[in-house]
């Protein structure tokens, strides 16, 4: 994997858009609203190239499959192409998404203050997580790479007392459910952030559709 540049700065064109607990942009700068506590959750759209989409869509079929790897200290020392093999990975014809994948290991060592990280990818055939939950890390990168993507419900629609009960009560409002779409970059916070209020999120229901890849990156 090579060393790759800094993350640019966010021309006007690339200008943050905060809604409610949201911020939302076209450049991985709107990433660092998390942990400058701006925003619950970040979501960096159209962050996949599209020249990756071929090699992403060629790995899409196949049975379930979940890879899950400790980040090195240096990114480099990933070896991705290992990582890959179990989604029928070949460098001649995947190489792009390896390299989008660098890229946002990079983008995730930069906007994200704790560690360890933890990176995983996912062939998903089934429904995962339905149940509207937050997760108990402290931050988690979150990229759709074909198939719908993570839905998530803003603070007003969410009763949080309710969290923890089994029931469903803890959503106020199903009509606000939002979605992010595929090819975006979200970074979401957890319930063991500092401060707290982990996003309310789940997996699309998938009624039927084709398996969709989910890359994560955590702390």
């Amino acid at each position: 994997m090579r060393t790759l540049p800094p993350i640019a700065p966010v021309s006007s064109r690339f200008a943050a858009l905060v809604c409610d607990e949201a911020c939302e942009g076209f450049s991985a700068e709107v990433l660092r609203a998390i942990e400058s506590g701006h925003a619950a959750l970040a979501v960096w759209h159209e962050a996949v190239p599209h020249d990756a989409l071929p090699a992403i869509e060629a790995l899409r079929h196949g049975p379930p499959c979940s890879q899950r790897v400790r980040v090195p200290e240096r990114v480099t020392d990933l070896a991705l192409a290992d990582f890959l093999h179990p989604f029928g990975y070949r460098a001649e014809q995947h190489g792009r998404l390896a390299d989008f994948i660098a890229t946002l290991l990079h983008v995730a060592c930069d906007v994200i203050a704790s560690r360890p990280l933890w990176l995983r990818l996912d062939r998903i055939t089934d429904d995962g997580c339905r149940r509207f939950h937050v997760d108990y890390v402290q931050v988690r990168l979150l990229c759709t790479l074909i198939g719908p993507g993570t839905e998530w419900l803003p603070e007003s629609a969410v009763d949080r007392t309710h969290l923890q009960d089994g029931s469903h009560s803890h959503v106020l409002d199903r009509e606000a459910t939002r979605r992010v779409p595929a090819g975006a970059v979200a970074l979401l916070r957890g319930e063991r952030h500092p401060l707290g209020g982990g996003v309310v999120h789940r997996s699309p229901p998938m009624n039927g559709a084709a398996p969709r890849l989910l890359l994560a990156i955590e702390s």
